[in-house]
């Protein structure tokens, strides 16, 4: 059992019942949760907050309360992250929450960002944003048709940090809330460029160091203009001897220097 207390004029029975007469404001389309009961309990002011989170967590399971990494609602508060470490537990308590997170990247290795166990209606949608929150290097809603969990996979353009935001899907009709683990996992990339070698990152040094890997769409896309301009011809064909030559300093370069890497990335697209 668990104690409550109310004002004199107040018993639980009154408070249950005076929560269950506000759902009539609710237009006939709405759907009835714990949600519904939970929310305007605490705005009528019946408060037991503890005895609350431990009736429904404790014999119904149902985390309606802010998770342990509150307040964590913006970058410069993230919750940090290490690749490869176990999952997480987090709720979208209160409604309206968003869950920011940060981990450290190495360029050119591959990273997945993934929600899992979702519970009381969550349905996440996960944002990977840059160390200054420029670009958004992925997002996804649903990892599949089948799941409403989500999953970002993508390649580090830079060596340093990341930022990962966490947000209940805005279209849900009936739940505004839920929980939700996550888990970050890393596979190492590419090994840089040797100076020595005249080829190698698909004949393609610079555009490689920049974009962090040659699965990138951008690499791709100008490793087939390449093959399609210049490799069937004397000219290009001297122009591609030329690069080799010279191309595996300046990649080194790149690798070396997020922000030298990021502004070629942006010249280069």
């Amino acid at each position: 059992d668990h104690a409550f207390t109310f004002p004199p004029t107040t018993d639980a029975e009154r408070a249950v019942w005076t929560v269950y007469r506000s759902f009539r404001a609710l237009p006939p389309s709405a759907v009835i949760t714990f949600e519904t009961f939970w929310q305007p309990w605490f705005a009528l002011g019946f408060g037991n907050r503890d005895s609350m989170d431990a009736v429904f967590v404790d014999h119904l399971g149902i985390d309606l309360y802010p998770d342990a990494f509150e307040n964590d609602d913006a970058a410069g508060t993230a919750t940090a992250l290490t690749p490869g470490d176990g999952s997480t537990l987090h709720t979208f308590s209160p409604a309206g929450d968003e869950d920011w997170f940060s981990f450290a990247v190495v360029r050119g290795d591959s990273y997945s960002v993934a929600t899992m166990d979702l519970v009381n209606g969550a349905d996440t949608v996960v944002t990977v944003y840059d160390a200054i929150l420029s670009d958004v290097l992925g997002q996804n809603d649903n990892e599949d048709d089948s799941a409403l969990s989500s999953l970002v996979t993508f390649v580090a353009p830079y060596s340093g940090t990341v930022y990962v935001k966490v947000t209940q899907n805005g279209t849900r009709t009936y739940a505004e809330m839920g929980g939700y683990k996550i888990a970050v996992s890393a596979t190492s990339g590419e090994p840089e460029p040797s100076e020595e070698e005249g080829g190698g990152g698909g004949g393609c040094f610079i555009a490689t160091a920049a974009f962090g890997s040659m699965a990138c769409a951008a690499v791709e896309n100008l490793t087939r203009w390449r093959d399609a301009a210049l490799v069937s011809s004397r000219t290009g064909g001297g122009l591609l001897r030329l690069y080799y030559l010279s191309s595996p300093a300046p990649a080194l370069s790149l690798k070396r220097s997020p922000a030298l890497a990021l502004l070629a990335a942006r010249l280069l697209r």
